[in-house]
């Protein structure tokens, strides 16, 4: 089976039980983003997702190899998640003139890793103590809020009023309706950065190929363009509300109907779970200003 198969099903598996992946992680953890105990790097794109939504307290991941170098084990019966990583290779090509250019070859690769929570032995001093995070107050969430949104850098034009929410590439402006008609802050602003990781497709920001029509349409309703485009804005908009800590599990659709839409989406490209976190990843580092690393990749 193919790398991005094992990882597609896994999300595939949590459809089926009526559970979306991007829509409950992280909550468990105190707002921590899923890291390598060891190394103590992050893990980005569809690996959050995939360690995100099992539920563990601690956010902390290590490797088979890993819990044996620190003398510990991983307890009887315990399964491992895989996480996937870009395996980078150069070799050297003859053009059609006789000259020799280097060429890149990316190649999907993944390994297993496990919660500290499903091994045994690990000394406590080893795992990092979790940072007390209180909950926020409504104004405090707003400014968190508005604060993401103010300082976007390119940040489109944002038009309020009429009845639909949406991104329009050829002006490059986002249009919602006015926040006093949404029932909640938490639908405002969620739907907000759905638009405006839309918005990070544009050629000036992320110059996404969806978005700027190199890869089709992604306002042709149903096309893949629009189904690789619409996960990512939705997988964006939850990193986003995690960020700022809004309650997304009230701004998402859990309905049959919608869970079985993504499994036909997914079972038709396995790819697209993948790449589509990749690029929410991106998209949301552009907005929050941060440095983009996307490339997984930990000893094992």
């Amino acid at each position: 089976m193919k790398v991005e198969e094992i990882i597609t099903n896994k999300i595939i598996e949590q459809l089926q039980k009526g559970v979306v992946p991007w829509c409950k992680p992280w909550r468990e953890t105190k707002g921590m983003v899923p890291k390598n105990l060891i190394t103590k790097k992050e893990y980005h794109g569809v690996n959050r997702l995939l360690l995100g939504m099992h539920g563990y307290s601690f956010p902390f991941w290590i490797t088979f190899n890993q819990v044996k170098a620190i003398n510990a084990s991983v307890k009887k019966g315990e399964k491992a998640t895989p996480v996937i990583y870009w395996n980078v290779s150069e070799h050297e090509k003859i053009e059609a003139d006789g000259s020799t250019k280097k060429h890149k070859t990316m190649i999907l690769r993944y390994y297993n890793v496990f919660n500290v929570e499903q091994c045994e032995g690990i000394k406590p001093e080893k795992i990092p103590l979790l940072p007390v995070i209180g909950e926020l107050t409504e104004p405090e969430t707003i400014d968190q809020c508005e604060g993401i949104v103010s300082n976007m850098p390119e940040k489109p034009p944002v038009i309020y009023g009429g009845n639909e929410a949406y991104y329009q590439p050829s002006l490059d402006t986002v249009n919602i309706p006015d926040r006093s008609t949404f029932r909640s802050k938490e639908l405002f602003y969620s739907t907000l950065f759905h638009e405006l990781v839309h918005a990070t497709g544009h050629q000036k920001r992320c110059n996404r190929k969806g978005v700027t029509g190199s890869e089709g349409n992604y306002t042709v309703f149903g096309s893949p363009a629009y189904a690789k485009e619409e996960l990512t804005a939705e997988i964006g908009a939850t990193f986003l509300c995690h960020h700022s800590q809004i309650d997304n599990e009230k701004t998402f659709d859990n309905s049959v109907a919608y869970c079985q839409s993504w499994l036909k989406r997914l079972q038709d490209d396995s790819k697209l779970i993948i790449y589509a976190s990749a690029n929410a990843e991106k998209a949301v580092n552009y907005i929050l200003c941060k440095e983009d690393g996307n490339n997984d990749h930990e000893s094992h």
